[in-house]
């Protein structure tokens, strides 16, 4: 029987500004880790008149991405200098990043290239510390996933 751990996960990213591990081992992930949620469907069932049904397969892989971070976490301040980077840097660097996800165990993986970081964390100061939400939007993503089959 497979089994699963989170420490089998790593998320990195990869653009003009910097390129580090984001998400996983030693990252101060919280324990909602991370997701990818692909935004469109991939089919569009047309019905005619007469019954019959047309598909048609939509050309975009566009997802979101959220990475969930301890407040602790050192993660966040290297994606702070990031989006603020990217950002000072007008059109010419921002979408130029690529998250890429790993399960070293599973064979899992996903790319998400064309990205961008959809808005700046909401931040909470209160008595516990919070956990920060970064997300991100990809143009196009490309998800593989594995057999979790050990060999």
């Amino acid at each position: 029987m497979a089994s699963y751990s989170f420490l089998d996960n790593t998320l990195t990213i990869n653009g003009p500004n910097g390129s580090f591990t984001i998400g996983g081992p030693d990252t101060g992930s919280a324990d909602e880790g991370f997701d990818i949620d692909f935004v469109e469907d991939a089919d569009t069932m047309t019905p005619g008149a007469d019954g019959s049904t047309m598909h048609s397969l939509n050309a975009t892989k566009r997802a979101g991405w959220t990475l969930r971070l301890l407040k602790t976490s050192p993660v966040n301040a290297q994606l702070a200098n990031m989006y603020n980077a990217d950002r000072s840097a007008g059109s010419q660097q921002w979408g130029q990043n690529t998250l890429t996800m790993t399960n070293a165990v599973s064979g899992d993986s996903y790319t998400g290239a064309q990205t961008a970081f959809r808005k700046f964390p909401r931040n909470v100061y209160a008595k516990n510390a919070n956990m920060l939400e970064w997300t991100f939007n990809s143009g196009q993503t490309d998800p593989q996933l594995g057999s979790l089959t050990v060999q």
